[in-house]
């Protein structure tokens, strides 16, 4: 598209400089104006002359910064009559390029300043009216799409006319025809005829369209990969053989593979064009870490005094490119704190039978004080429709056992869900974005069953939904903002403290320790300012605030809580030789420096 909109604005601007010639009457008054000069500069040629200022009266469409913008006639400079006749062309130009084709100079006046050797320039300015756009004529082969045809000549018609719009025009039918597999199509000017006989101005306008062949491509070579098979980027690539070619394209493969985060680098891929209209694309990776180890270490106080505080941690191991297939494999410990733990391991499978859809199965364990042991088992199915969005559909089996000493108050239980969720993606990087948002939905359907004490069992439907809302902007060159939003919910008629969602810590609300929080809702919001220090490091200060709110469940101990918190703190993360090391220093409410929570992570990718 570059080549044809680069072709197309030097065959406008060849056809303005013919169709806007200035008139014979410019010429007239240009030359008056040399002869106002000419006669001051021989009463004062001795000294010569300076400009001291240029006023222009009468500018409406454009800003006298933009009016003097690359003119040689500037304050502090010579005065000399050729470079102001040139000037005055050069404004008349640009008045005629945002459609006032009748804009003339009624006058100038040049002032001596205190009698000295500086003179002040008035210009008298008629922009007159813009002209209108009668009619817009598409010339040449057909083009796919009547409709389109008659939308661009129809909407144009009747419409102020201006070069500028007339320029955004046709970069709308280049980007149509592309869409259409014509990569290498030129639009030119045929025709362009100017009528000034009525009280407006019309413009009648001819656009020869020289579509060429359709442009589909061949194939996709990749070099450089030492562990991941050629089919396994071919397919990542998402390109198709005999697929149109668009000039994106090549933007696009690059993105979608660097996404994957197997590769180091990635190349810009190479377009070679065959003599059959058929295109090669050619890509150079190199093999990068595709192995991940994430390490947190956190140490929370104890407010009471002459009292020792407990460690925290978690350690989280990924496989991104088993045997170079792209198959994951992943596995997580978390303790919370001296009586709390979770495990969770994940395996995904892409690509099943070779279509866009991705298969994972997942096994999780939290054992939570001395009070309960929740097990999960599940599994879901992503459907890939583009590189950024995902629809998933999964099934989750919870079992939920209580300590022996508490099955007078909560018998054993188990609940099956049935989901929905959509993923949407479009972070320009995965490990330290800069721009684009991430998106995740969830709802979930379940059916519980819970045994009592008395040997019974209830029944009963649940409901569980989630959001993930994350925001990436750069306001100024290395500095990130980021904005996020997150909520769970869950209903059931009666709950559990293994049903509840919990807050709180490195991940979620910062400035309290790892899970404090416990709530059938929840709402959280992290908002962070980050300053980039080079490669994958910078130092942040963030504010993090929390909703929680969970109903009174007499059978299961709990009372109805309601209460909103506030976190707040600093930290760094430094890209160094063994990983991403992450430190943060975070305060919660009533939090002092001898009470603050901090925060050490590393990440490594092996």
């Amino acid at each position: 598209m570059g080549e044809n909109t680069l072709r197309y604005k030097f065959d406008l601007a060849h056809r303005r400089a013919r169709a806007e010639f200035p008139s014979p009457g410019f010429f007239r008054f240009s030359l008056l104006v040399a002869l106002v000069v000419s006669s001051i500069s021989i009463t004062r040629a001795q000294h010569g002359l300076e400009v001291r200022s240029v006023h222009i009266h009468g500018l409406r469409a454009i800003t006298d910064s933009d009016a003097l913008f690359a003119w040689k006639t500037q304050t502090g400079t010579p005065f000399r009559t050729p470079d102001f006749d040139s000037d005055l062309q050069l404004l008349i130009s640009k008045l005629r390029y945002e459609g006032y084709t009748r804009a003339r100079i009624d006058s100038v006046t040049v002032d001596t300043v205190d009698k000295s050797t500086q003179i002040a320039l008035h210009l008298w300015l008629h922009e007159g009216e813009r002209a209108l756009i009668e009619s817009i004529e598409l010339i040449g082969d057909s083009v796919s799409g009547e409709g389109y045809r008659r939308w661009f000549a129809e909407s144009a018609a009747g419409t102020e006319f201006s070069a500028r719009r007339l320029e955004s025009e046709i970069e709308q039918l280049l980007r149509f025809l592309e869409k259409e597999g014509y990569a290498l199509a030129g639009v030119r000017i045929a025709d362009i005829r100017y009528d000034h006989t009525g009280e407006r101005s019309t413009v009648r306008i001819a656009l020869r369209i020289d579509r060429g062949n359709r442009i589909r491509i061949r194939g996709l070579r990749i070099t450089g990969n030492a562990r991941t098979a050629d089919n396994v980027i071919v397919r990542e690539a998402r390109i198709g053989e005999n697929q149109l070619f668009e000039p994106d394209l090549p933007l696009q493969v690059k993105r979608r593979l660097e996404r994957l985060q197997l590769f180091s680098s990635v190349s810009m891929p190479e377009v070679h064009l065959r003599p059959d209209s058929t295109v090669d694309l050619r890509v150079e990776v190199q093999e990068g870490n595709t192995n991940h180890f994430d390490g947190i270490l956190g140490y929370v106080p104890d407010p009471r005094p002459g009292r020792k505080g407990f460690f925290t941690g978690l350690i989280e191991v990924k496989f991104r490119n088993l045997l170079g297939t792209g198959r994951r494999l992943a596995a997580r410990w978390h303790r919370l704190d001296n009586h709390s733990q979770e495990i969770d391991l994940r395996y995904l499978e892409p690509w099943i039978a070779s279509l866009p859809l991705d298969g994972e199965i997942h096994l999780g364990q939290r054992i939570q004080d001395s009070t309960y042991v929740r097990r999960q088992y599940g599994m879901n199915l992503s459907v890939m429709f583009s590189q950024d969005l995902s629809v998933s559909t999964s099934m989750e089996r919870t079992e939920v056992v209580p300590a022996e000493r508490l099955r007078h108050l909560q018998g054993e239980g188990t609940e099956l869900f049935l989901g929905l969720s959509i993923h949407y993606d479009s972070k320009d990087d995965p490990v330290t974005p800069r721009a684009g948002a991430l998106y995740q939905t969830s709802y979930e359907a379940g059916r519980k069953s819970v045994r009592q004490p008395d040997g019974s069992t209830a029944r009963a439907w649940t409901d569980r939904i989630t959001l993930d809302l994350e925001y990436y902007f750069s306001p100024v060159d290395r500095q990130v903002i980021m904005a996020a939003l997150h909520g769970r919910d869950y209903r059931a008629p009666d709950m559990a403290a293994g049903d509840l969602f919990r807050l709180g810590g490195t991940n979620t609300l910062r400035g309290y320790r790892e899970s404090q929080f416990l709530g059938s809702r929840l709402a959280w919001i992290n908002l962070e300012y980050r300053l980039l220090i080079g490669g994958r490091s910078y130092v942040a200060g963030f504010v993090d605030g929390g909703y929680i709110y969970s109903p009174p469940a007499p059978r299961s101990g709990l009372s109805r809580q309601e209460l909103t918190r506030l976190g707040y703190g600093v930290g760094v993360r430094l890209d160094s030789a063994i990983g991403l090391l992450r430190i943060g220093l975070a305060f919660g409410k009533g939090d002092s420096f001898n009470t603050a929570k901090l925060h050490f992570g590393l990440i490594n990718e092996f």
